[in-house]
């Protein structure tokens, strides 16, 4: 099993094309995600705070992949509500995306 650790994240703005890095601000720890994990932040309940959002780890399917380009995977978003406050987010449980009252799933080969 894999882990993806989010101890921080990095703003980057840009003057003439440098990137320019601003000091890390801490988002929390112990929040573990199997494999392809990439995390995005977003106000996800329009409360003002910057929520967690993480794809989840992809599980091959043992099913043939109808399109012929390998082994399909599938994996699902997660959602971290910020339970903290502007510069100290505090992230805790998380509930998978929905539609249709169905998680929300990533398919990848």
């Amino acid at each position: 099993m894999k882990y993806l650790a989010v101890p921080a994240v990095v703003l980057v703005s840009t003057v003439l094309a440098q990137p320019v890095f601003e000091p890390p601000v801490e988002i929390g720890g112990g929040i573990e995600v199997e494999n392809l994990a990439s995390p995005c932040m977003a106000d996800w309940n329009a409360d003002g705070l910057a929520d967690l959002i993480i794809s989840e780890g992809f599980e091959v399917n043992q099913n043939p992949d109808p399109f012929g380009m390998g082994d399909p995977c599938y994996g699902h978003f997660r959602l971290y509500l910020n339970q903290g406050e502007t510069g100290n987010p505090v992230f805790e449980d998380y509930t998978y995306l929905q539609a249709n009252n169905e998680p929300i799933e990533i398919y990848s080969t």
